[in-house]
């Protein structure tokens, strides 16, 4: 199809717009990651030789949501910048032990645009990305390693005129991924730090410090000439506490979460189509201690998946147009177990069913993507000018290749 055509195209898609939209590809396919993205550059820093030469903007609501990135380099050697990344500032550490797994959150994406979640709850001066970069080497044949460094800080200070003590709110936070690659085997390890402390009239009123590990692998398994046998792990750790330095009085968590997956990933010739999908088994515990001096008040949650599922197509209408869908399903038996004070224990579960879906377009302009991920009552209800009432997109990005 001429350019003319194309262009014709997305302004058809733009006029049936009601809302600005958000970002992404991968949000399309529900984050499955057994189909490879640019933004596996986010969690296999090593990835970045494979996506060298990019350019990428991804748009929020406002002029205060999205990110970006920019990688350069060569076929041995690779850096990037990368702009207001979420996951520089915050990490999953809530009662849901596996929040901290990203494969089990197809909107994971969304959540790494906007103002992200303060690790300690406005406790603290929320903190804004100071560094956030990537690079990567050739380790010779197949493969490669690579590392990112984000690192966010935030402060308020004032000291009263006339000698009086300082006041003080500050947070700081680093993040730092080593990621290693050899041919279709993938793996990465990620450590997550956070530190911040309150003084009112030079004395000190609350410190907290949080630290948090991930794990993540995938890799392929060729089965034939267009399928594969793809699987994926995922292990995380995290440490929570805040204490009241009056009191003397901590309050702590504990965040423990595994994952692992398995299933085919299909290449097919017909409509250059990728099928993957893959099932899934995961285990998380969180334990909460809301007082150091008190005594059997702890609060214990433990999750079990089984069974999760998530399987996703991308398939090109034309060679400039894609259509994408994913769709997840995950099991999962809670329980929660606590102490109030000198009682006998309280407990208490549940069997609940997760399901959601996502769908998306891709235009191809030459080197210039534009992916979005579709306003679920956009596709099923319609646009405005057919009688619906959505936005056309949830995610919006722009990628150009040079």
């Amino acid at each position: 199809m001429s350019r003319t055509l194309k262009t014709l195209a997305v302004c058809a898609l733009a006029v049936s717009m009601s809302a600005p939209a958000f970002a992404g590809r991968r949000t399309g396919l529900a984050n499955n990651i057994l189909i490879q993205d640019k933004d596996d550059v986010f969690f296999f820093p090593q990835a970045v030789l494979k996506y060298r030469n990019l350019i990428n903007f991804d748009y929020g609501a406002t002029a205060n949501e999205g990110s970006g990135m920019l990688l350069l380099g060569q076929p041995d050697f690779g850096f990037g910048i990368l702009l207001n990344r979420a996951d520089v500032t915050s990490a999953a550490l809530n009662a849901d032990a596996l929040s901290a797994l990203v494969t089990t959150n197809r909107n994971y994406e969304l959540g790494q645009l906007g103002t992200p979640p303060n690790p300690y709850d406005g406790t603290f001066v929320a903190p804004n990305t100071l560094i956030d970069a990537v690079i990567a080497f050739s380790l010779g044949g197949d493969s490669a390693m690579g590392f990112r460094l984000g690192i966010g800080n935030g402060q308020d200070y004032s000291k009263p005129a006339g000698g009086g003590g300082e006041n003080n709110n500050s947070q700081f936070t680093l993040k730092l991924t080593g990621g290693f690659s050899a041919g279709d085997f993938d793996a990465s390890a990620d450590i997550f730090l956070a530190t911040g402390g309150t003084v009112a009239g030079g004395n000190d009123v609350n410190t907290g410090t949080m630290f948090g590990l991930t794990g993540l692998i995938r890799g392929f398994s060729p089965m034939g000439d267009k399928i594969a046998l793809g699987y994926l792990g995922q292990l995380g750790f995290a440490n929570w506490s805040l204490t009241n330095e009056a009191a003397n009085d901590t309050a702590s968590r504990v965040n423990f979460g595994l994952l692992g997956g398995l299933g085919p990933q299909y290449r097919l010739d017909s409509m250059n189509a990728i099928v993957a999908a893959y099932a899934v088994v995961a285990f998380g515990y969180s334990s909460f201690d809301p007082s150091s001096e008190g005594s059997d008040d702890q609060v214990t949650n433990t999750q079990f998946v089984l069974p999760g599922a998530r399987m996703s197509l991308e398939a090109y209408i034309t060679q400039w147009l894609a259509f994408r869908s994913g769709m997840e399903y995950f099991f999962a038996f809670t329980g929660q177990s606590d102490e109030p004070g000198n009682e006998a224990a309280g407990r208490e579960g549940n069997q609940t069913g997760s399901f959601g879906w996502n769908a998306g377009f891709g235009l191809v302009f030459d080197q210039l993507t534009i992916d979005g991920s579709l306003s679920h009552g956009w596709l099923t209800q319609g646009p405005d000018f057919v009688g619906g009432d959505s936005q056309l997109f949830t995610m919006v990005s722009a990628t150009y290749t040079f």
